[in-house]
């Protein structure tokens, strides 16, 4: 009995061995991809999605949910924190006067509290997955919470997304024709 004591204990052990050692791999992983250079130095909202001027791409106009004119779009994950804060802050300030097409990216489960909070507190168009996905990748946006604003088929200007604030400057007339600002992500970050 002692040494199937010994050999459980023994198994668990290396059991929790290889699990801190693959948590530690991740954290390493995801430091190094935070600290690559981009060719602008750091990751930065230069770097992050469209570049401001450019069209909106043929598949995203083409799309059921696209209203064209002014509007925002808000990319978001489901499993971001930050992304989470902002939409409370958001819905608190009532939001900006143009509208707001927040794509949620993840799985429904995780998404649709978030989703069903900007539908009914912004009266916004919520949209998750596929639609999610798709802008996200037709937008090359890499980052969550990242906000864009389209004007007339181009977008007008794009930023990280750290405070409901960012939004409403985002969307508001004085800002535009815009172009990218906000901080680097590792300057956001911190």
């Amino acid at each position: 009995m002692e040494l199937a004591a010994w050999l459980v204990v023994a198994a668990w052990l290396t059991g929790l061995s290889l699990a801190v050692l693959a948590v530690a791999r991740q954290v390493a992983v995801l430091q190094l991809h935070a600290s690559t250079p981009s060719t602008s130095g750091y990751f930065d909202v230069h770097s992050d999605g469209p570049a401001v001027g450019s069209p909106v791409p043929d598949s995203l106009r083409a799309a059921s949910w696209y209203p064209g004119g002014d509007f925002v779009v808000m990319i978001l994950s489901a499993t971001c924190g930050p992304c989470r804060e902002v939409v409370d802050e958001l819905c608190r300030s009532g939001g900006p006067d143009l509208p707001v097409h927040s794509f949620v990216a993840g799985r429904a489960e995780m998404a649709e509290p978030l989703l069903d909070q900007l539908a009914a507190e912004l009266a916004g168009h919520a949209h998750g997955e596929p639609e999610a996905s798709d802008v996200t990748q037709a937008f090359g946006v890499q980052s969550s919470p990242f906000a864009l604003l389209v004007s007339d088929d181009i977008v007008a200007d794009k930023r990280y997304v750290r405070a409901a604030s960012d939004v409403l400057e985002l969307a508001s007339a004085d800002d535009r024709p815009g172009k990218a600002t906000g901080p680097t992500l590792k300057e956001a970050s911190r």
